[in-house]
């Protein structure tokens, strides 16, 4: 992350950027690979209504940019408001961003033809015939212990280290015995 930070009209005190460090330091650790740039502006103004100072945080996304703004006369309390209004609003960046990441990926069918109880992992045949690797932490509308070889399931598939995987897998129909 390309980190700016920037006075206008006044100094630096170094609690300012002590505290400013800690929360660049949370954003980095909550959203890692998100946030391209970042920058903030601490300005002393000349604004008694609206407060000493004005503070600007802006954040560069995948697709959008991300501006917050606040005023007020103590500059520690303004920076903990920013960083916190800027931490709601990158969930909500996030959360829209994963829910239309989950629309965009579709859904396969295939059978479930491989359980390996003590490896708490399986595999899946792919309506192409392809194996699919999945964990019981992948499981999501039935237990792991509750799915059978023979069962039909729907799961969404992505590459992974050994091969593809199943990010997910649901219960689609029971195998009839």
């Amino acid at each position: 992350m390309d980190i700016r930070i920037e006075v206008r009209n006044t100094e630096m005190l170094e609690e300012w950027d002590e505290k400013i460090g800690e929360e660049v330091e949370k954003l980095e650790s909550y959203y890692p690979d998100i946030i391209h740039h970042f920058r903030l502006t601490i300005i002393a103004t000349a604004h008694h209504r609206l407060g000493a100072f004005e503070i600007r945080a802006v954040s560069s996304v995948p697709d959008d940019t991300i501006v917050v703004k606040n005023n007020g006369d103590l500059v520690i309390p303004l920076i903990v408001d920013v960083f916190n209004d800027l931490n709601r609003r990158l969930r909500e960046y996030n959360r829209k961003r994963q829910h239309l990441t989950r629309q965009e990926i579709p859904c396969v069918i295939g059978i479930v033809y491989r359980i390996v109880p003590d490896g708490d992992y399986g595999f899946i045949q792919s309506a192409d015939g392809r194996e699919i690797y999945f964990h019981k932490n992948s499981v999501k509308n039935v237990s792991y212990k509750d799915l059978r070889e023979g069962d039909s399931v729907e799961f969404c598939e992505e590459g992974g280290e050994k091969g593809p995987q199943a990010t997910w897998v649901r219960l689609k129909r029971r195998r009839v015995e």
